[in-house]
């Protein structure tokens, strides 16, 4: 196991002469603590790392300013944005992105003090200890972002973030394994909308690090579009933090990679704070796609929504796991949970497990999962109005995944978001 972590996490990485340098080697050692999780973990006995073990990874390489952003103009084309940032490799490249915007590794190197405070282990890191990657990203992460948006600034146009490797440039560098820290601030009355784009070529390791933190009536719309090859390896961990009226809402749309593992936790701090994450997995060939879910009320008066559709064909697999706490005191609360998926082949697999745990007593909450085939007597009908087997099970499976894209904001239908989809259902039929 230690070895395994010596490839992925080279100890090389973790050195006192950079900044934070204590702060790394602490993480390191929790992380040689709780080693890499097996299938006796229970929030992993669905997802195996083997596809990591195997894995042959080299250290990033240095890639062009020139290339990554010929990648951007390719990828976004006449998108609006207020600005883009490019995650390669270990490299951070930031495009015309307002002055409250900074590399981690600027600074790093400028703000020593801000730097190192984000390197430290927040409450729901300490909460949740054994989560090895988000140790091993705290201890290896030289690169990544920080957005700091002021106090009453609505930003009119999407940020967006682009995370690449050097196969999606077409370079031929063996493929790496890259540690990336982003951290979002929205300050008290600040709109943000960030649309991340997951565009790894290789079969190379992306751990990602995301902290999420809004003040009071702050407000973030997240989109993300995970479109990486077949052998792409994506680890996430993403932690919010909402203060009173502020509002958080992310979108997954998962449509690629090997191995694809997100988890998500929000604490809901402050009354009235609301928190939707809905999610679309489309698999096929041998993708594996696991998505968790926790979001904690823990005031009163919050409300939170967990939608998932999965469509699995093939021998891909999926994973959902919603959860969602109501402490004492957090009366009026609202918790919506539903997972609904189809499976096209007998040799594809889900695994739904909505959760809830109430321990308040004025309360609105609903869970359920459901797992099936296409509806015969629903295609019937459609093939006998004139369409072919291939247009009416098109047609209901557009019908099935709408029910997550129609909740998308008019600033985040993006036309890219329906040409992905229509491919990838396309594909498994």
């Amino acid at each position: 196991m230690t070895e395994l972590i010596d490839k992925i996490c080279p100890h090389s990485t973790v050195s006192t002469a950079l900044q934070g340098g204590d702060a790394r080697a602490d993480a390191r050692q929790q992380l040689l603590r709780f080693g890499l999780p097996g299938d006796r973990t229970e929030t992993w006995k669905y997802t195996s790392l083997r596809p990591l073990c195997v894995a042959d990874l080299a250290a990033p390489v240095r890639l062009a300013d020139e290339a990554l952003t010929a990648l951007a103009e390719k990828l976004l084309g006449d998108t609006p944005a207020a600005g883009v940032i490019v995650l390669a490799e270990a490299q951070c490249l930031l495009l015309n992105t307002p002055d409250w915007v900074h590399s981690f590794a600027e600074l790093l190197a400028q703000q020593p003090q801000q730097a190192s405070a984000l390197l430290q282990p927040d409450a729901q890191v300490r909460e949740h200890a054994s989560d090895s990657f988000i140790w091993m990203n705290l201890a290896a992460s030289d690169h990544g972002v920080v957005i700091e948006v002021p106090a009453q600034t609505s930003v009119p146009a999407p940020l967006h973030i682009i995370h690449a490797d050097a196969a999606s440039i077409g370079d031929d560098s063996a493929p790496s394994a890259s540690h990336r820290r982003v951290h979002i601030h929205c300050g008290e009355g600040a709109s943000l909308d960030v649309i991340e784009h997951f565009v790894q070529g290789g079969g190379g390791l992306s751990n990602v690090y995301r902290s999420m933190e809004l003040d009071q009536q702050a407000s973030l719309d997240l989109l993300q579009l995970r479109a990486a090859s077949d052998q792409a390896l994506m680890l996430e961990h993403s932690h919010v933090l909402q203060q009173a009226s502020s509002s958080c809402r992310l979108w997954s749309l998962d449509a690629g990679g090997r191995l694809m593992r997100q988890e998500v936790r929000c604490a809901l701090q402050g009354a009235a704070a609301g928190f939707a994450h809905h999610g679309l997995l489309l698999g096929h060939g041998r993708r594996h796609m696991d998505q968790h879910v926790l979001a904690r009320h823990i005031a009163a008066d919050c409300h939170s929504s967990q939608l998932f559709r999965s469509v699995l064909a093939d021998r891909s697999r999926g994973v959902v796991n919603t959860a969602a706490s109501v402490a004492s005191g957090a009366d009026g609360s609202d918790v919506q949970q539903h997972c609904a998926s189809i499976l096209l082949s007998p040799n594809a697999e889900m695994d739904a497990k909505p959760q809830l745990e109430i321990l308040a007593d004025e309360v609105m909450a609903s869970h359920g999962a459901t797992i099936g085939q296409l509806d015969d007597d629903a295609l019937f009908y459609l093939c006998s109005r004139g369409l072919n087997e291939q247009q009416a099970r098109s047609m209901l499976l557009r019908g099935f995944v709408n029910t997550v894209l129609e909740t998308l904001p008019e600033g985040l239908r993006l036309a890219a978001v329906d040409q992905l989809v229509q491919k990838q259902l396309e594909s498994m039929l």
